[in-house]
């Protein structure tokens, strides 16, 4: 468990080495909410979210992340 640990940890600053887009995504679906109570179409919390046109996804992943966004920020 430690070495999984620490392998998981070594470099994690730098590996990946960013964000895919489903990710930036969801992340500025949460930041959205956490700031306006609406996703970036102007739908009052919405019980799906329409991220990339007709893809629609559960809003148990976004509303999850709101409060790790307000406590840790951004980065």
């Amino acid at each position: 468990m430690a070495l999984a640990t620490l392998m998981r940890l070594f470099l994690l600053d730098s590996i990946p080495s960013g964000f895919n887009c489903d990710e930036a995504a969801n992340g500025y679906e949460s930041y959205s909410i956490l700031e306006t109570l609406r996703d970036r179409y102007g739908k009052f919390l919405p019980p799906f979210f329409n991220i990339f046109g007709n893809d629609a996804r559960e809003p148990i992943y976004i509303y999850l992340t709101v409060p790790f966004i307000k406590i840790l920020g951004l980065n």
